[in-house]
């Protein structure tokens, strides 16, 4: 009886544990390879979402990150990768806050946003996720990472 009500407790606890866990949105549900397309202006390879191994060297809870690395197939070397962080909105201020300067806002895409530091990467919030955006070897960067964005975002 006592080992049965152990095991019972056991998955509970394991049970509660892995709900209060968040997960990471899947970013290319959020950013889709037609999307990364029309941004990128070339045709796009095959992706998923993987885990993100590595973890910038900031003071906070680590949750589970996952991105999708968008490449053009041909061509210049072209691409944008976009990762997504369950976090809440007190937490992304402090992501915010630790990113080196400049550290700018941007409105009008449909959540918290800004361009930080001097890759300029695009951050953003919204209903508990972080979004980062990247995108490389095209000119006008900010204007293909801010359409990417507003695209996500609006699938939140």
């Amino acid at each position: 009886m006592r080992a049965g009500l152990a095991a019972v407790l056991v998955a509970v606890a394991v049970t509660i544990g892995a709900a209060a866990a968040p997960a990471a949105t899947n970013p290319c549900a959020l950013v889709t390879s037609a999307d990364a397309a029309a941004v990128l202006e070339a045709p796009v390879g095959p992706t998923h979402a993987r885990a993100v191994r590595y973890r910038p060297p900031l003071r906070r809870p680590r949750h589970p990150m996952l991105d999708c690395i968008y490449r053009a197939r041909a061509g210049p070397s072209r691409g944008a990768i976009v990762t997504t962080e369950p976090l809440t909105r007190s937490a992304f201020a402090l992501v915010i806050a630790q990113q080196p300067d400049p550290v700018t806002k941007v409105a009008g895409l449909g959540g918290l946003a800004y361009i930080a530091g001097p890759h300029r990467l695009l951050m953003a919030w919204k209903h508990g996720t972080a979004l980062y955006v990247s995108v490389d070897g095209t000119a006008n960067p900010v204007t293909r990472e801010k359409r990417l964005a507003r695209r996500a975002l609006g699938r939140l």
